[in-house]
Order: C-alpha cells, then structure tokens, then sequence
C-alpha cells in the first residue's frame, strides 16, 4: 500500500499527484512531497485480517504523519 503526499494533498494514484504538482508549480507554490509506502507480512493470519491491520495503523498513523509534515513546512518557511 502507498500514496504520494505534496501540499497537503494525498492520493494513491501517480497521475493524478503530478498534474497537482504542476499546477501548484505554476501558481508558486511549495514542492514539498513525500512517498509512503507500507506494507504487512502476510503469515499466519489470512490476507484479510492483515489488510484491516494495515488500515488500522493507518487510522493512526496518518493524523500524526499529517502534522509531522505540516510542522516541518512550516519550520520550513519561517527560516526561509
């Protein structure tokens, strides 16, 4: 599993991330991005079980990765 991230926008599809980039380039704005990928082994349990795992950590894995970037982007612009 994996998603781009760039100007607090994430999607999962590479298409649809660069055309936002672009845009966001030629109105001046930020290139901060970042790529995610996580994955789970898959043993004993069944495929299933793991992916509801997976999302699981993501529920909450995401909010904290959100204001992690958010902070630095922000550290980020007031030392520029």
């Amino acid at each position: 599993m994996y998603m781009f991230q760039a100007n607090g926008k994430a999607n999962a599809n590479t298409h649809t991330q660069k055309t936002a980039l672009a845009v966001d380039k030629l109105f001046g704005k930020n290139l901060d991005t970042a790529f995610v990928q996580l994955s789970a082994t898959i043993g004993a349990e069944s495929p299933e079980v793991e992916l509801m795992r997976l999302l699981d950590f993501i529920e909450d894995f995401y909010p904290e990765f959100n204001r992690y970037v958010t902070r630095a982007l922000r550290m980020k612009v007031a030392n520029d």
